[in-house]
């Protein structure tokens, strides 16, 4: 019998347990002082079954728990029952450990993050090369992270105070600062004579480094320059705003950009003249038409009073006057909008499932695209790479003659993710291609046409969508370039409905690459970058491709609002043939190399982030 505890809390006299077994029939009990409790609370695990090619059905695999014990849990035993034998199988030790035992505590679990990432992202045995690599950057690199959390002010300020310790008070004669809060602002602008405005609105102060970090830039005659901010409160400094580089569609969804910029004089003047109302937000949304040169400088240049405001109707004024048609909802928080554009209902989605046996996960994924799938005008194309089970071969004839709109094709190859999907493109009649997982479950029904809304749009390159683990935790909400030391998915292992401190999970947000597990691209754009690599066999194909469409001036976008299912197993064991070892490293190498400015400096995701510790501050030195 085969057993995990994937997690487990004390808070004292509470204790909380989460975990599988791999057997229906078993008890799971927890001896605290003396006191015996028995876990009630049991539940289905998908990605078991799936990890031992078990048909996807209801079973107790999974007990997830919070245990009050009448003590302080000081220690505790875990007993797995069956047939009335108890087996011991984990100690919990909460009890105080020496100031030397916490640093080795503390310095393991840091190697076991890493180890997690690499283990649960690529399920390969990573070589030693890469080990060494990565334990060399945590013995010998600085890994102090404060907390991006506004309430921890005291923190957070000294952070600030060590980032920026270079002060210039000193003015700019090539910067004029007007304030729209100023009646007659119009008039400032039009009589300005200095080659920038720094533009804003509302209670701003400018940092005392301000000038001191703008004024290199001057010269270099952007038409936009911004920054990131922070809020002062009654004399403190606090919750800051790290953004990312422009972001169109974010941008979209909210004034990330905020209360304070710096604009060419000349463009500011022309932008008035056009405007019927100026307003902070509607110069910015000027931005979105063609392309302007824009900087972001990743440092905290301005303090305000954290005020942004809902800016639905200035969006919908923007889209109106472009003919776009779109749904705006406003969420709660009421200063974050989603848009969701209509699709013209003419498209042909190709929808393309490579797969290879396992027709209980393959059928799964099926039913759920034909029974709950709303926009109708889609293909299915399934890639047979070496099937050998006769349910297969039953289900994929099944499919066939019960729907026009399925097709498969059997290619007999060794394993080639990229080469198996630049196939069954060639073959797709859609003027849009969804690569997409054979384990994927749909339960967002308006997925594919939320998804296509923005694919039809120009200067979208690649969507990707919300995925999520059967034990409702996040698999997938964007890639972040250098997580891990090369590229990994963002909110991995977070809770589905956690709400991050930014705004990637609230609104449509632009990262540099999707998963291509659920990834929709116009099929030209496709072909335009030559599809997938085919020399990338397995890893790190769908963030190749997603690079290439970035290199090309598309934008590449994440959507919160579409969320799937993906019973990719968490408990996978790791492949340690050395033929794969060595395959991996090759493909690591290959991006390591063509995309080093990219892993380096991911345009959407702020450099005063840790790349090992994501939307937590890196340390100063670091």
């Amino acid at each position: 019998m085969e057993y995990n505890i994937d997690e487990y809390k004390t808070n004292n006299n509470i204790l909380f347990i989460n975990g599988w077994v791999h057997d229906n029939n078993y008890k799971i009990i927890i001896v605290s002082n003396d006191e015996e409790k028995v876990v009630s609370k049991y539940q289905s695990r998908y990605d078991i079954c799936m990890n031992f090619h078990e048909k996807i059905e209801d079973n107790n695999y999974g007990f997830k728990e919070e245990l009050s014990f009448s003590k302080k849990i000081k220690r505790a035993e875990i007993y797995l029952e069956k047939n009335n034998q108890r087996k011991l199988i984990y100690n919990i030790d909460e009890r105080k450990s020496s100031i030397f035992l916490k640093k080795i505590i503390k310095f393991l679990k840091k190697t076991k993050r890493g180890i997690s990432f690499l283990w649960r992202e690529y399920h390969f045995l990573v070589p030693p090369t890469m080990w060494k690599k990565y334990l060399k950057m945590i013995i010998f690199k600085k890994t102090k992270v404060t907390l991006y959390n506004p309430e921890i002010n005291s923190e957070y300020t000294l952070w600030l105070k060590n980032q920026y310790l270079e002060k210039d008070k000193s003015q700019s004669e090539n910067i004029t600062v007007i304030n729209l809060s100023n009646k007659d602002y119009n008039e400032l602008i039009m009589n300005t004579t200095t080659d920038y405005i720094c533009l804003e609105k509302g209670k701003i102060e400018l940092s005392d480094y301000f000038y001191n970090s703008v004024n290199k830039y001057l010269e270099e005659k952007y038409d936009l320059i911004y920054f990131d901010n922070d809020t002062k409160e009654n004399n403190n400094f606090c919750k800051p705003i790290f953004k990312p580089d422009f972001s169109p569609d974010t941008l979209l969804g909210v004034n990330y950009i905020g209360n304070c910029y710096i604009i060419k004089t000349n463009l500011l003047k022309e932008i008035v003249k056009k405007l019927e109302a100026i307003d902070i937000y509607s110069i910015l949304l000027v931005f979105l038409d063609k392309k302007y040169k824009i900087l972001h400088i990743p440092k905290i240049l301005y303090h305000d009073d954290g005020n942004i405001e809902n800016n639905k109707e200035l969006v919908e004024k923007y889209l109106k006057k472009k003919n776009i048609k779109a749904k705006i909802t406003t969420n709660p928080d009421n200063i974050t909008n989603i848009v969701e554009y209509i699709p013209t209902g003419k498209s042909l989605v190709s929808i393309i499932i490579p797969t290879k046996d396992h027709a209980d996960i393959l059928k799964n994924c099926l039913e759920s695209i034909y029974q709950k799938t709303i926009y109708k005008k889609y293909e299915i194309i399934v890639i047979d790479n070496n099937s050998s089970e006769k349910e297969t071969f039953k289900l994929l004839k099944e499919y066939k003659d019960k729907y026009d709109n399925f097709r498969y094709k059997r290619i007999e190859c060794e394993f080639n993710y990229s080469y198996l999907n630049n196939e069954a493109v060639k073959m797709a009649k859609g003027d849009y291609v969804l690569l997409l997982n054979n384990d994927i479950e749909v339960i967002t029904p308006e997925w594919l046409e939320r998804m296509l809304g923005y694919a039809e749009q120009e200067h979208i390159g690649t969507v990707g969508a919300k995925l999520i683990f059967p034990d409702e935790t996040i698999q997938h909400a964007g890639i972040i370039m250098g997580k891990g030391g090369l590229a990994g998915h963002a909110h991995y292992a977070k809770n589905r409905n956690y709400i991050s401190p930014q705004y990637e999970l609230k609104i449509p947000y632009n990262y540099s690459a999707c998963t291509a597990a659920c990834l929709l691209i116009n099929k030209k754009k496709y072909q335009e970058v030559k599809g997938l690599e085919e020399k990338l066999k397995v890893a790190f194909n769908d963030v190749d491709l997603n690079l290439k469409i970035l290199k090309k001036g598309y934008y590449n976008i994440f959507l919160p609002n579409v969320e799937l299912y993906h019973y990719e197993s968490k408990s996978r064991g790791l492949d340690t043939s050395p033929e794969k070892q060595k395959r991996f490293v090759q493909e690591w190498a290959l991006i390591d190399e063509k995309w080093k400015d990219l892993i380096k400096h991911d345009p959407f995701y702020n450099d005063n982030f840790s790349k090992d510790n994501e939307y937590l501050l890196k340390d100063v030195n670091q």
